[in-house]
C-alpha cells in the first residue's frame, strides 16, 4: 500500500478528517466542565459537613462555659482573688450559722439553771 492510502485509511478509522481541531477542543472543554461540576459538588458537600461540625463544637463549648474557664485560667491573680472572696463568704456564712444555732439552743433552754450551768462550764 502506498503511504497516502494507509494514512487515508487510518484517518477514516479515526474519523479525524471529519472532526475539526476546534470540535475536539470543545469536547475536551465540555468534559473538563463536567469534572469541575462534580468536583465543586464534592467540595460543597465537604464544606457543609465541616460547617455542621463547627456548629456542633460551638454548641458544646457554649454549654460547657469553656470560654469562662479559659479566661479564669489565663489570669491566675484574678482566680486567686475570686477564690479568696468565695472562701471569706463561706466562712462568714458558717459563723453566722453557728451563732444562729447557739442562740436557738439558748432560747430553747432559757431556764436559768441551764444557762447558769453553761456559764459555769465555760468559765472553768
Amino acid at each position: 500500500m502506498e503511504p497516502s492510502l494507509a494514512k487515508t485509511i487510518e484517518n477514516l478509522s479515526h474519523k479525524s478528517h471529519v472532526i475539526s481541531d476546534e470540535a475536539k477542543k470543545a469536547k475536551q472543554d465540555l468534559l473538563n466542565r463536567g469534572n469541575l461540576k462534580e468536583i465543586n459538588e464534592q467540595k460543597w458537600l465537604l464544606m457543609e459537613s465541616f460547617s455542621h461540625s463547627v456548629d456542633m463544637l460551638s454548641t458544646v463549648f457554649k454549654k460547657s462555659h469553656f470560654d469562662e474557664l479559659a479566661l479564669l485560667i489565663s489570669n491566675p491573680s484574678r482566680m486567686m482573688i475570686l477564690n479568696l472572696m468565695i472562701g471569706l463568704i463561706r466562712g462568714i456564712g458558717f459563723a453566722t450559722g453557728i451563732i444562729a444555732v447557739i442562740f436557738a439552743l439558748l432560747y430553747a433552754f432559757r431556764s436559768s439553771s441551764v444557762i447558769e450551768l453553761l456559764v459555769q462550764l465555760l468559765s472553768h
